[in-house]
């Protein structure tokens, strides 16, 4: 025996394990069975299939049903190399099975299923066999075939298939290639999802009358052989009972034949793969492998052993695997993986973890390779997928527990991965109990000095990351029992039932997503989408009487049918609603929802697990899964709803019929369904604008594009005239883009002889077709001679077709009408007619345009002889290039009435018609209203008709009126004016003319303000010294000063209160100087004026001067004395000496 190192000399791996079989391709490769491994289970059911070619057989239709990756093609595979008649050679493993299916002599007819008709597959599948058969000749029935596939009906094809299948045995028969016909329909599965979702394309009875067929085949044998990893009744779960009881009732007539091989059966594939030298293996790891294998057997890890002794002379065959690995890796690989394809794929695999990095890096005495290995294998290759699995919340505790332990003691780290791994499986059988891990991690698997009881006291006492389940469960690396979620799951198959009304279930997934007219958009700028809407086949009417054309450009229904007979109801339903004069509603009917029933149960039974197992609070992982396990199933749901429902993404013209203006359509794609949007948007807003430009024609502006916007309107408010509305042409803000493109290229601002300026332009250079949107403002303006339109409104119909403008442009354009036909256009907010508008003006019209409403005035008929007259009276500016219109009178009048006083706007002291104009000048609303007739009413004359002729008088007579109560309204605020510089020269005792007025007044005030230190005193007296100041504003500063309110804001009742106000002011003012200036001159002195007024009304009087000498100071120290003691009485027997010798002493009297 030569000296083996390394672990990989010993192994000599087969490559036809490596690659997965492809029926079809695989036939034509000599080697594709090279190595096949024939197994008890395999030789079985290759001689249970023999019996089919028997005379008088009618065992012809089977199916083989196994799990993903068990090798169920690859038996197949083998069943056509041994039962075609051209097969020269076949490998030694299965030229033994020949004699156990001699009488089988039948050329194979191998399909692949995929998502098409299997009638379809089916005949390109003959044609590809008779393509290689020895005879030239072809059956009758083939030449048919191209004219089948391309235009029959799939009732015909069907029915041809099976012509086709008999006419083709007969053939084989009669040319002596065989005895008969072997149909292979592998990965059928595939084929009978696309007939549960395609029911029209491919009726799922076809497979009954091929079975029939087949066992009516007689003596030119028809064999029918389907694969599936699932049984039929499993891809009718989404159907209603009775279609399910049809399917069951098709799979009955195919004979089953499970592919499940037992585990110890397994074990020879896995030996085959590795082939392994066993010779050069050292009979310490021989014997040690074959223990481990009895361990094994003893722990039932392998269920039932038909041949322990055999099973056991296995182990060393499989060698580095350690033998208690095995179990855990089928399972593993059918729980995450796809079976057996998965295990070859870990033996062959390149990682780092895998087996093959193992054997390199290991010599043959460094163990075997175990569970703990094959968790770091996982962990690293597949760990991503089962974090995406319902399981992944154990998952994530198996990996957080055993992170937390890396880089210490390496057998308290093997023994926590082993218990991982086993817990991840959750298997009864393979259970964490002591004896096996004890087994797993013998020395033979782990080297080394081990210590296996103490390992499992500090894991499990002290340091408390095993916990031990009882001898059920075994160890766990979480302290709670796990709940059992498939035995939760089923008591919930119970309960909940598929539920035959799915529709409700299936609208509360569904998207609304909006279909949008792309060409249509590209073509104009505006962007358009159809509302999709989901409706309960018995709600459609409602919804389209109710939905609201605002929100969209038009609308998709798609009522949702639970069964093909109400969908045919609802089928002759649409053509009877009255839809024609719509051309904005589609109408989408899809395929009945019946299959979605096993959908919408699994995620309710997932919820009512949710619900109403209390275990769960205590579980968090299991809550974790349940919850993942909702959103799996919803997903699936969602996913299979965007498959069957979804406009946007059908193919082919399946699963849904169009009606458009209540008659049916054809659509074959989504692709001409968004075309046909952009055709109907075309139609439908063909006189729509077409502004290419993002940022504004749109139907919701960005905050930062409305302010841009704002300022562009702004601009054209204010600066019309100018290039470039004022802007910077070498600087790009936002409102610079809009400008260009939608007023620039537009020609709405264009450069004149005069001077740029904004028009509405003319049918020749309307180059973005906006004419139609100013017609149609023009229009609505006018429909009702004189009234008033809510902006609000305006806009609604601006948003209806043919117009169909975006919400972006409307401010925009009206500010653009707006100027270009100012002196036509009358606005107001909150009923108030607005002089003039600006910016800020035009942001509360774009924030709230219910707030605004337009008038369109424009004159017409008699009322132009008024009118012409009237522009006299109010002296307008009017610009040479344009003719004089009403707005070119109401509005100077308007200034007019604004810039009245407060007392020019209440004071009574006017004329009764100068009251009667004032009241209609500031209750005005209308232009044309206030024009003719509530200011002809209030100077007492009958309103002027459109039409009829005024008379010359009445005309000449409201012109003359009307100027003598404007002149009067004017006059009203200086003659009061007049009126307190007329009081304050009175007062004063003063006859003077305005200049000597002042400069009597400033004299006098300006001298005695030196003195005089009280406020409002001091004050009077500087308004009156004040030179500076206008007239007018000098008197009202005085006015104001006396009355504390300015003379613009007095009423009739103040003008008196100003006089007495005044009068005592002025008595103040010359008292004052009369103490401040007596004997003539001012002194330094103190001074005081003394009074006392007797209650007959005289009065006594005199100003003192109070000297600063001694005497005076002894006299004062005595008065005082006096004071003290009675200060009442002496204040009085003071006042009657003073009054006393008042005359005599001071020569004064009052």
């Amino acid at each position: 025996m030569p000296k083996v190192n390394r672990i990989k000399q010993l192994l000599q791996p087969s490559q036809r394990f490596a690659r997965s079989v492809h029926l079809e391709r695989d036939f034509s490769d000599s080697t594709a069975l090279d190595q096949y491994v024939v197994t008890d289970r395999v030789g079985q059911l290759i001689r249970r299939f023999a019996s089919s070619f028997g005379d008088g057989s009618t065992e012809r239709a089977w199916r083989i049903t196994g799990d993903y990756g068990t090798g169920k093609s690859c038996f197949a595979l083998a069943l056509a190399r041994l039962c075609d008649p051209k097969s020269k050679s076949l490998p030694r493993q299965l030229a033994s099975l020949s004699n156990a299916i001699s009488n089988a002599d039948a050329i194979p007819v191998l399909v692949t299923g995929a998502r098409e008709p299997i009638s379809v597959a089916i005949i390109r599948a003959i044609i590809s066999a008779l393509d290689k058969s020895r005879s030239k000749k072809r059956p009758d029935a083939l030449r048919r075939a191209t004219r089948v596939l391309k235009e029959a009906s799939s009732t015909d094809r069907d029915r041809y298939v099976i012509e086709l299948l008999e006419s083709t045995s007969r053939f084989v028969s009669d040319t002596k290639q065989g005895n008969g016909v072997l149909l292979i329909l592998d990965e059928l599965g595939k084929s009978l999802e696309f007939a549960t979702q395609h029911p029209d394309e491919q009726d799922i009875t076809f497979l009954q009358t091929l079975a029939e067929t087949a066992s009516r085949s007689g003596s030119t044998p028809l064999v029918v052989l389907g694969i599936l990893h699932q049984g039929f009744s499993a891809y009718a779960d989404k159907m209603e009972s009775n279609d399910q009881r049809e399917w069951d009732k098709i799979g009955g007539r195919f004979e089953e034949l499970s592919f499940d091989q037992p585990l110890e059966q397994l074990v020879s594939l896995v030996a085959s793969a590795l082939g392994v030298k066993v010779d050069n293996i050292p009979p310490a790891v021989k014997r040690a492998a074959r223990e481990n294998m009895s361990r094994a057997i003893d722990l039932g890890w392998f269920g039932v052993v038909s041949d322990r002794t055999a099973l056991i002379d296995q182990a060393p065959s499989i060698f580095p695997l350690q033998p208690m690995l095995l179990p855990v890796l089928f399972k593993f690989f059918a729980r995450f993986g796809q079976n057996e394809r998965s295990l070859f794929s870990f033996l062959y695999s390149a990682d780092t973890n895998a087996l093959r990095s193992f054997a390199e890096q290991h010599n043959v005495g460094d163990g075997f390779f175990g569970i703990h290995h094959l968790y770091d294998f996982v962990r690293s290759s597949i760990g991503n997928r089962l974090h995406a699995r319902a399981l992944s919340s154990r998952w994530s505790q198996i990996e957080s527990v055993i992170d937390a332990s890396l880089g210490k003691n390496d057998e308290e780290v093997a023994m926590l991965k082993t218990v991982g791994v086993l817990n991840m499986l959750d298997d009864l059988k393979l259970t964490a109990q002591e004896d096996a891990l004890a087994a797993a991690l013998e020395k033979t698997c782990l080297p080394g000095k081990s210590n296996f009881g103490t390992t499992l006291k500090t894991l499990r006492s002290k340091k408390h990351v095993l916990y031990y389940r009882g001898s059920a469960g075994g160890y766990c690396l979480w302290p709670y029992t796990s709940v059992n979620l498939e035995l939760k799951y089923g008591e919930a198959e119970k309960v909940v039932r598929k539920d035959a009304n799915v529709v409700d279930a299936v609208t509360e997934h569904v998207l609304h997503r909006p279909i949008v007219a792309r060409r249509h958009y590209v073509k104009t700028g505006n962007l358009r989408h159809f509302d999709l809407i989901y409706v309960r086949a018995n709600e459609l009417s409602a919804a389209v009487k109710v939905w609201d054309s605002e929100s969209a450009d038009g609308v998709i229904f798609v009522p949702l049918c639970q069964t093909s007979a109400e969908r045919t109801r609802v089928n002759q339903f649409i053509c009877n609603l009255e839809l024609l004069n719509r051309p904005d509603v589609l109408v989408a009917l899809p395929q009945p929802l019946s299959n979605f029933s096993g959908l919408v149960a699994e995620v309710r039974r997932w919820e009512w697990v949710s619900t109403n197992v209390p275990e769960l609070d205590g579980d968090k992982h299991g809550r974790e899964e349940v919850s993942r396990q909702i959103d799996a199933a919803k997903a699936v749901l969602l996913d299979r709803i965007n498959q069957v429902l979804d406009v946007r993404s059908f193919r082919g013209g399946r699963h849904i019929d169009w009606f458009h203006k209540g008659k049916a359509i054809k659509l074959a794609s989504s692709r001409e369904l968004f075309q046909f949007v952009s055709e109907i948007c075309d139609d439908v807003f063909d006189q729509s604008p077409k502004l290419r430009n993002e940022l504004i024609n749109r139907r919701k502006l960005s905050s930062a594009a409305a302010a841009a916007r704002m300022r562009l309107i702004e601009r054209i408010l204010d600066n019309a005239t100018e290039d470039s509305l004022g802007m910077d042409p070498s600087k790009k803000p936002p409102e610079m883009s809009m400008y260009l493109s939608a007023l620039k290229q537009t020609n709405l601002h264009i450069d004149a002889r005069d001077g740029a300026k904004i028009t509405i332009p003319s049918r020749t250079s309307d180059t973005c077709n906006l004419i139609p949107l100013f017609d149609r403002i023009r229009s609505v303006l006018t429909e009702k001679e004189g009234s008033r339109v809510r902006v609000s409104n305006l806009f609604a119909e601006l948003r209806q077709a043919p117009i169909g403008a975006r919400d972006g442009i409307l401010p925009l354009m009206l500010a653009v009408f707006c100027v270009a036909e100012a002196q036509h256009v009358a606005i107001y907010e909150d009923d108030v007619f607005l002089h003039e508008i600006g910016g800020a003006e035009f942001h509360r019209l774009s924030k709230v345009p219910e707030s605004f409403e337009l008038q369109y005035c424009k004159l017409s008929g008699v009322r132009s002889e008024v009118f012409n007259q009237l522009l006299t009276v109010v002296d307008s500016d009017i610009d040479d290039s344009r003719a004089p219109d009403l707005i070119d009178v109401v509005k100077p009048l308007c200034e007019f009435a604004a810039g009245l006083s407060d007392y020019s706007r209440n004071t009574t002291s006017l004329s009764r018609k100068t009251l009667a104009v004032r009241e209609a000048l500031l209750d005005a609303r209308e232009p044309s209203t206030l024009l003719f007739e509530q200011l002809p009413a209030a100077c007492g004359l009958p309103r002027i008709p459109v039409r009829k002729k005024s008379a010359t008088a009445d005309i000449k007579k409201y012109v003359r009126d009307l100027k003598k109560s404007l002149g009067e309204l004017r006059s009203a605020y200086p003659s009061l004016l007049l009126r307190i510089e007329h009081s304050v020269a009175t007062a004063f005792g003063l006859n003077a003319d305005h200049e000597k007025l002042r400069e009597q007044l400033g004299t006098r005030s300006s001298e005695l303000g030196i003195h005089v230190t009280e406020p409002t005193l001091k004050a009077f007296c500087l308004r009156l010294a004040d030179s500076k100041l206008a007239r007018d504003t000098w008197l009202e500063s005085i006015g104001s000063l006396v009355l504390a309110k300015p003379p613009r804001r007095w009423h009739d009742a103040d003008v008196p209160r100003f006089d007495e106000a005044l009068g005592e002011l002025v008595i103040r003012f010359q008292k004052t100087a009369s103490l401040a200036f007596a004997k003539g001159k001012a002194s330094n002195r103190q001074s005081m004026r003394i009074g006392i007024l007797q209650v007959s009304g005289e009065e006594a009087s005199c100003v003192v001067e109070i000297p600063n000498n001694k005497q005076a100071a002894a006299l004062t120290n005595k008065m005082e004395r006096l004071f003290e003691e009675n200060p009442s009485l002496a204040v009085a027997v003071a006042s009657q000496v003073i009054l006393t010798h008042l005359p005599s002493v001071l020569g004064v009297k009052s």
